[in-house]
C-alpha cells in the first residue's frame, strides 16, 4: 500500500488511545508475573511507563519478581486503577483473568488489553504518540541468498542463487543497521538472516557492530540458521557475548541426514551457553503466491504483487 499521508496515517486511530492513556497517568500494569510478563516488562521499561506486575500469587507479591514490584487485583484497585493493565499469561489462563477483571469492573480497552492485541495494535501507536520513540516488532538484514539447501519455492529464491553469488557487503550491512536504528528506538526482535546467514564471511563482525551500538535497543537479537553449518568458535564467543538467540529452522522431515547435525548444534549451544530454539519439524509449510517476481514491472504492477503477498 502506497503512503497517502505520510506521518500521519495513524492520528485518527492513536488520538483516543493517547488520551485513554493520558487517564490512566500513562503506566503500565502487566498481570501475570511469568515467562511473557517479565519479557513484556523488558520492553515497556523502555518507555519510563513501567508501574509493576500484578499477580494472583501471594508469594510473589511478598518477593516480588526480577527486582519489580508484584501487586494484587485489589490493591491496583485501590490505587483506582491508575494505569492500563495487560494480560501477560498462558493462552489457556487469559479467559480467567478477564472474568477475573471483568467482575472487578474493569472494561477491555478501556482499563485492560490482552498481551497480542496490546503489543500489535495498541502499544506501537502509544510509544509513538505518546512518548516519541518508534517501537517495531520484527526486522531483518538479509545478509546472503546464498544458502547450504535448496528448498523448492523458497520464499527468498535461495534455490536459484549460485553458491558463488556476492553477498551484500559489511559496508551496507552496516549502512543498513545504522539507517535503522537512527529511527527505530525499540525493537522486539532483530534478526540476521539469509539465506544461510553461517555462510556469510563478514558474519561475526556484523555481530559485533550491531551488538555493540545497538543492542539496547533490541529486546531478541538473533540469528536464523537451517542448522547444516557449524559455528566456528569466534562466532559462538560474540552470540555469548551480546546474548543472541540462534533460531533453527527444523527441515529434517524433507532431509533426514540434518537430525544428527541438529543434535551436534545443539550441543554446541548449549556448552557455550548460547540461548536457542528449534523450530517445530511438524510445522505447515506455507506457499506464498508466486513462482518468480519481475522486479522490473512498474510501480503499480509491484504495490499489486506487495498486497498480494500472503506473509503473515
Amino acid at each position: 500500500m502506497k503512503w497517502l499521508n505520510k506521518g500521519h496515517e495513524f492520528d485518527v486511530y492513536a488520538g483516543p488511545l493517547v488520551k485513554n492513556f493520558n487517564e490512566k497517568q500513562n503506566k503500565f500494569y502487566i498481570f501475570g508475573a511469568g515467562i511473557l510478563g517479565e519479557e513484556l516488562k523488558s520492553v515497556i521499561e523502555k518507555t519510563d511507563c513501567f508501574a509493576g506486575f500484578i499477580d494472583n500469587d501471594y508469594r510473589k507479591q511478598i518477593s516480588g519478581v526480577g527486582g519489580a514490584k508484584v501487586i494484587s487485583l485489589q490493591e491496583y484497585l485501590d490505587r483506582d486503577k491508575d494505569g492500563l493493565v495487560i494480560i501477560a499469561a498462558d493462552i489457556k489462563n487469559i479467559p480467567v483473568i478477564t472474568e477475573q477483571l471483568n467482575e472487578a469492573g474493569l472494561k477491555r480497552e478501556k482499563d485492560f488489553y490482552e498481551y497480542t492485541e496490546f503489543m500489535k495494535d495498541i502499544f506501537p501507536a502509544l510509544a509513538l504518540y505518546a512518548n516519541d520513540q518508534l517501537y517495531i516488532e520484527l526486522a531483518q538484514i538479509c545478509l546472503t541468498e546464498r544458502c547450504s539447501l535448496k528448498c523448492k519455492k523458497c520464499a527468498h529464491a535461495c534455490y536459484a542463487v549460485n553458491v558463488n553469488n556476492k553477498d551484500m557487503s559489511i559496508e551496507i550491512a552496516k549502512e543498513s543497521a545504522d539507517y535503522f536504528f537512527d529511527y527505530v528506538d525499540i525493537i522486539k526482535e532483530f534478526v540476521l538472516i539469509g539465506g544461510e546467514p553461517f555462510l556469510y564471511q563478514d558474519l561475526n563482525e556484523i555481530i559485533e557492530y550491531v551488538g555493540g551500538k545497538y543492542r539496547e535497543k533490541i529486546m531478541i537479537f538473533s540469528i536464523t540458521t537451517n542448522g547444516t553449518i557449524m559455528p566456528d568458535q569466534r562466532t559462538l564467543d560474540l552470540c555469548k557475548k551480546y546474548n543472541v538467540t540462534i533460531r533453527i529452522s527444523d527441515y529434517s522431515v524433507a532431509v533426514k541426514s540434518l537430525a544428527e547435525k541438529y543434535e551436534r548444534l545443539q550441543e554446541k549451544l548449549e556448552k557455550n551457553q548460547i540461548a536457542y530454539t528449534m523450530s517445530d519439524k511438524d510445522a505447515q509449510w506455507m506457499d506464498y503466491g508466486f513462482e518468480s517476481v519481475d522486479r522490473s514491472e512498474n510501480e503499480e504492477v509491484l504495490i499489486q504483487t506487495f498486497d498480494k503477498c500472503k506473509t503473515p
